[in-house]
């Protein structure tokens, strides 16, 4: 075990003494008479490198979580433009469709009393919907 003083080691590790003294006092570094040894300096580096390494490695997985999230979001997402497109050319479907009905039962209604049409009607109606919603 080496011992050196707070000025020297501050001068390898490229910090002030004022730092040094912190590590001292949150007892990162072991002080002997104003002295640091070097194992405490070793242990010290070794588990700074450690947190760096785990801060890295956080950071990186939280990016790769961003990223997946985004790109999930984004596979869901529709323009709104096509989204209007899809629905005015079903609407145009669902008027087609409806103008067709009187079309198609005019003859059938011909001469049917009140009761007969309403049923007709609603049949036709409830058939043409349901043919509709198939047809996404």
């Amino acid at each position: 075990m080496a011992l050196m003083r707070k000025v020297e080691l501050a001068r390898k590790l490229g910090v002030s003494k004022a730092y040094i003294s912190k590590l001292i006092k949150q007892g990162q570094l072991i002080d002997q008479n104003g002295l640091v040894d070097d194992e405490s300096i070793i242990r010290w580096r070794n588990l700074k490198e450690q947190l760096l390494e785990a801060k890295l490695q956080n950071e990186i997985l939280k990016g790769d979580l961003l990223r997946a999230t985004v790109k999930e979001r984004m596979s869901k997402l529709i323009p709104a433009s096509a989204m209007k497109e899809c629905l005015k050319r079903k609407g145009k479907q669902i008027r087609e469709a409806m103008l067709q009905i009187p079309v198609k039962l005019s003859d059938t209604l011909a001469g049917s009393d009140e009761r007969t049409i309403h049923r007709l009607l609603s049949d036709e109606i409830r058939s043409t919907l349901l043919r509709l919603c198939e047809n996404k």
